[in-house]
């Protein structure tokens, strides 16, 4: 899914996934059913949380 969505994910660790395009830099960490968004912009995070959800039921826990 993440990288339809134009992610690539870390050589450091096959958790995280990234993405920069022009201003924006957004960073996925996931652990099994669980993901923390980050990004410059949080108009970003919500464009993100919109197309995830048109895939699959997610819960938001807010902001950390």
């Amino acid at each position: 899914m993440v990288g339809k969505l134009g992610f690539k994910q870390s050589a450091l660790d096959h958790s995280v996934f990234h993405r920069k395009r022009n201003e924006e830099h957004t960073i996925v960490a996931m652990a099994t059913d669980d993901m923390a968004l980050t990004s410059k912009q949080e108009s970003d995070i919500i464009k993100l949380k919109s197309k995830i959800s048109q895939h699959w039921k997610i819960t938001d826990g807010g902001k950390m």
